[in-house]
């Protein structure tokens, strides 16, 4: 049976669908985050930037949809840095126990430096500010907890097993839990959005996502994607990027990217949608897409049928050079990495059997949770949809 290669949206969990491709570039030179110990990204509704701070002074750049650029010295020390659309904050701390709150304007330059009365110690680490809340980390008890302060009110958020670090995505505030629980905040009530593996770090990767050093690209939704984290990846539009290893933070608005080098170079990069390949082609894959082939399909063939594919590699990021190809292999790109998924192979074996329908039962049953590539190996029929069909037509082939 002639092996068909398609790239095709099958992973229902998964809100990237294609990659795109670079219809124009600009170049800026943001010398200035230099002198910040960590520079960090925002990816909003109707801006995106980059921020950090060093000592007393507060650095940040609006990147898209224009440049603008702004830095102020405070009344005291930076200790945190957030950033929404409109406005870059400081969490700044004046003598022993007196904390700030600094709010920079990025249209104006203008800002303002207000006292923040706390009836609590603070563990200044880290900073979020959303729809006229102020979030700050609670020292004082035996666990860490997370504080708003809004129009001369206290929320309290406890933790069971304490707070480690508050961020802003897309104009809302969220706090990781020490046991991995990301949380969105708002007015008193938390509502637990995505779990990651405890203490890992993780940065913004666009409106609603972030990326994980374990490499995982995560949506603050609960959709989530396997990927091999040698590269940072974002999700723009819909589509999942990676760029190379100079990249030290990328920010995403809409189909627009900007991307800070480690030498301070920022690249604006505007993506267009590529057409998707249709079920049973032999278009070339894309970052971003997943790569669907056929039982029996060798790492060979894929690489005949496919010149764009660079190498093969597996879980580990170790080359395979031969053999059949597994679920949860990597197609290497220019651009990237591609997930590989095996028609019925579910499990990773690279064959089809009475394991993978255990695996498939599974999942119905909720004793398992597939995703990523694993999970569009079990759309047999390549609908879209992981439904009994599927375990119907897995069982028939792997008779």
């Amino acid at each position: 049976m002639k092996k068909h290669i398609c790239i095709c949206a099958a992973i229902a969990a998964l809100l990237f669908l294609s990659a795109g491709i670079v219809s124009a570039q600009q170049m800026t030179v943001l010398s200035e985050f230099a002198a910040c110990r960590t520079v960090f990204a925002y990816s909003g509704v109707s801006s995106a930037g980059f921020y950090g701070f060093n000592g007393a002074t507060l650095y940040a750049a609006r990147v898209l949809p224009d440049i603008c650029r702004r830095q102020v010295a405070v009344n005291g020390t930076v200790c945190a840095a957030a950033y929404d659309d409109e406005n870059a904050y400081a969490l700044c701390l004046s003598g022993r126990e007196s904390y700030s709150l600094l709010t920079l304007r990025m249209d104006s330059g203008d800002w303002t430096q207000t006292p923040l009365a706390l009836n609590f110690s603070v563990q200044s680490t880290s900073l979020a500010v959303a729809d006229g809340e102020v979030f700050v980390i609670c020292a004082d008890g035996q666990r860490s907890s997370a504080a708003g302060i809004c129009g001369g009110k206290t929320y309290r958020y406890p933790f069971s097993d304490g707070v480690n670090r508050l961020f802003i995505n897309a104009n809302a505030a969220y706090a990781e839990a020490n046991d991995g629980g990301i949380y969105r905040l708002s007015k008193g009530s938390k509502t637990l959005c995505q779990t990651i593996p405890a203490h890992i770090k993780h940065v913004n990767a666009g409106c609603g996502w972030i990326y994980t050093e374990a490499g995982s690209l995560l949506s603050l939704s609960g959709a989530s994607a396997a990927y091999p984290g040698t590269l940072l990846a974002v999700c723009a539009d819909g589509k999942m990027m990676t760029f190379d290893e100079s990249a030290v933070a990328a920010a995403v608005l809409g189909s627009r990217m900007a991307v800070l080098k480690a030498d301070g170079g920022c690249e604006t990069l505007d993506f267009a949608q590529e057409s998707r390949a249709e079920a049973g082609g032999n278009a070339a894959p894309s970052a971003g897409s997943t790569i669907i082939v056929s039982p029996g399909t060798t790492v060979a063939q894929l690489k005949r049928e496919n010149t764009s594919v660079l190498a093969v590699r597996n879980s580990g990021e170790a080359e395979v050079k031969a053999g059949l190809l597994k679920t949860g292999y990597y197609a290497q790109l220019t651009g990237g990495f591609v997930p590989v998924a095996v028609l019925g192979d579910v499990n990773g074996t690279g064959t089809v059997n009475s394991a993978d329908i255990s695996c498939l039962m599974g999942h119905f049953t909720g004793k398992t949770a597939l995703n990523g590539s694993a999970l569009a190996a079990a759309d047999y029929n390549k609908d879209g949809v992981t439904d009994n069909r599927d375990l119907v037509l897995l069982a028939r082939a792997s008779e």
